[in-house]
């Protein structure tokens, strides 16, 4: 079986937990530039994160952004996709919570 061409050169990073030591990755992501269009009720802005299985996600994929001012973080903000195929790409967005925010950590991948 083939795998995406994806590598930290096209700007990815793989999201290693739970990855055994002789296993690779599944989820692969990098967040988009600033993105110049949210959804229409994203009242603080958003985030809009790239993401690409290997194997994919057979129910739905949820990822978990740490909310940050100044260094700390204020707040977590969700997003969701639905059943993605393997080396499928999507592109999730994921709204603020929070007016004050000024960056986003991804804090947990989780792959259904």
């Amino acid at each position: 079986m083939s795998h995406p061409q994806i590598n930290r050169r096209a700007g990815f990073t793989a999201d290693d937990s739970g990855v055994g030591t002789y296993q690779l990755p599944n989820i692969y992501y990098r967040f988009l530039k600033e993105p110049t269009s949210c959804a229409q009720y994203a009242q603080y802005g958003c985030w809009k994160i790239e993401v690409v299985t290997r194997d994919g996600c057979p129910t739905a994929l949820s990822i978990e952004v740490g909310e940050e001012s100044n260094g700390t973080q204020i707040g977590t903000a969700y997003g969701t996709s639905g059943p993605l195929a393997p080396q499928a790409r999507a592109i999730i967005e994921i709204d603020a919570t929070q007016a004050q925010v000024t960056q986003g950590r991804i804090g947990a991948i989780l792959c259904d």
